[in-house]
C-alpha cells in the first residue's frame, strides 16, 4: 500500500505540472489557434466595471488610464464601486472621472462581492468588463475583447496580464511570481484556444452580461474563477485575448506574494461548492471537465498529495531508491526554508528559487485550504499589494 500511494502521489503530481500542460500544449497546438478577430463595424456597448477599497493611491491612475482606452466613449461607461472607502478614493473619483463615469459610493464596507453584484445591476452596456483599480489597460485591449463576442458561442474573454518587477529585484534573482505566472499565461493561452479557459485574469476579463450570475456573497470567493465558470457551465466557449494587454507590478518580495496566495488559495477553496458540476460528466463538455479536473482540482490537491508521498516513503526506507528518494526531498524542502531564512536578510541565490517558490506556493494552498474549512465566513476584503 505504501508504494502504490507513494507513486501514485508522485505521479499525480507529476501529471497536474507536467503532464497537463504537456498535452494541452500538444492538443492546442494541432487546433488552429483563433486568428484575432477584427473589430465588429457595430461596436458593443461596454461596462467597464471597478470595485475599490481604499485605493487612493492608484484611482487617479487608474482614472486616466481609462479615458485614454481606445474605445468611443459613448460606447463605453465606467462603473466604479467604493465599497465603504475611509480614505479619498470616492473624492478622487468626483474630481478626476470623466463624463462616461459613474460612482457608485457604498458606505458600509461589505466586501467585493456585493459591490460587483450591484455593479452588474447598474451596467448598462451588453458586455461588462471587470479589471481592477491598480491593473493598466493597453490601449487596444477593449477592443481587443469586444471582437470576440461576434461569435454567438463566446461567452467569456480573457485578457493577457503582464507582471513586472523593479529592475533592482529583477537583478537580485528573487524567486519571483513572474516566471509561476508566465506558466500560468501559458496554460490559460492554451486553454482559451480551445475555448476552455478555466479562469479569465481577474485583472482584465470580459463577459456577456447577460451570462454574468450574481456572485456568492455568504464568503470571500474567486469571483473570476466563479465568472468563467459560470460562462463555461452555460455550454459557451471562453476564450484568451493574447494582445488585450493589462499591466500590474509584480511582487517585491516572495514571502509577501506567499501570504497573498494564501487568500488566493483560499476563496478557491471557497469558491469550489459553487462549481462542483464542472467536475462531473454530464453537466460539462468533456473537454471541459478534463481542464477542471486537471488545471484546478489536481492543483489544489497537491500539497496533500505531496504530504502523502512523504509519508509513504517513510514505510519505505528499507530499499535504496526509496532512501535516495526521501534524501531527495528532505534537501528539496531543506533549500525551500533556507531560502525563506535568507531572503529576510538578502535576496536569496537563484538556484534556491525553484524549491522555494514551489514549496510555499504548496504551502499557500495547504493554508488555504484549512482557513477555508475552519474560518468563518468573511466576505469583506483588502486588495493585496504585489
Amino acid at each position: 500500500m505504501a508504494t502504490v500511494l507513494f507513486w501514485g502521489c508522485l505521479a499525480l503530481v507529476a501529471y497536474c505540472y507536467a503532464g497537463y500542460p504537456g498535452l494541452l500544449w500538444l492538443w492546442a497546438r494541432r487546433v488552429r489557434r483563433p486568428a484575432p478577430p477584427p473589430a465588429p463595424a457595430a461596436l458593443p456597448r461596454l461596462s467597464l466595471l471597478i470595485a475599490a477599497h481604499d485605493e487612493e493611491a492608484v484611482i487617479v491612475d487608474k482614472l486616466a488610464n481609462c479615458a485614454a482606452l481606445d474605445y468611443p466613449a459613448d460606447r463605453l461607461e465606467v462603473l466604479i464601486g467604493s465599497d465603504g472607502s475611509r480614505d479619498a478614493t470616492s473624492a478622487l473619483v468626483r474630481a478626476h472621472g470623466g463624463p462616461n463615469v459613474r460612482l457608485l459610493d457604498f458606505k458600509a464596507w461589505r466586501g467585493k462581492a456585493a459591490v460587483l453584484n450591484d455593479l452588474l445591476a447598474a451596467a448598462q452596456g451588453e458586455i461588462v468588463v471587470f479589471t481592477d483599480a491598480n491593473t493598466q489597460l493597453e490601449p487596444p485591449a477593449l477592443r481587443r475583447l469586444a471582437a470576440h463576442f461576434a461569435d454567438p458561442r463566446v461567452g467569456a474573454v480573457g485578457g493577457h496580464l503582464v507582471l513586472h518587477r523593479t529592475a533592482a529585484t529583477s537583478r537580485a534573482g528573487l524567486a519571483d511570481e513572474s516566471l509561476y505566472w508566465r506558466f500560468e499565461t501559458a496554460l490559460k493561452a492554451w486553454e482559451g484556444d480551445l475555448g476552455m479557459l478555466a479562469a479569465a485574469p481577474g485583472a482584465l476579463h470580459a463577459q456577456r452580461r447577460a451570462l454574468a450570475r450574481p456572485v456568492p456573497t455568504q464568503r470571500l470567493i474567486a469571483d473570476d474563477l466563479y465568472l468563467t465558470g459560470m460562462a463555461l457551465l452555460q455550454g459557451y466557449l471562453v476564450r484568451y485575448e493574447r494582445q488585450a494587454v493589462a499591466h500590474e507590478p509584480a511582487a517585491a518580495e516572495t514571502r509577501g506574494e506567499l501570504r497573498r496566495k494564501i487568500r488566493v488559495a483560499e476563496t478557491a477553496y471557497n469558491t469550489l461548492p459553487y462549481l462542483w458540476r464542472l467536475l462531473l460528466p454530464g453537466r460539462a463538455a468533456p473537454r471541459v471537465m478534463w481542464m477542471f479536473w486537471s488545471h484546478k482540482l489536481l492543483r489544489w490537491l497537491a500539497p496533500f498529495l505531496l504530504l502523502a508521498a512523504f509519508g509513504a516513503n517513510l514505510f519505505l526506507l528499507d530499499q535504496p531508491v526509496y532512501q535516495a528518494a526521501l534524501a531527495g526531498q528532505v534537501g528539496f524542502y531543506a533549500a525551500a526554508g533556507l531560502g525563506y531564512l535568507i531572503e529576510r536578510r538578502r535576496p536569496p541565490p537563484r538556484w534556491l528559487s525553484f524549491p522555494y517558490y514551489f514549496t510555499g506556493v504548496n504551502l499557500a494552498l495547504l493554508v488555504g485550504c484549512l482557513r477555508s474549512l475552519s474560518r468563518p465566513a468573511t466576505p469583506t476584503w483588502s486588495r493585496a499589494a504585489r
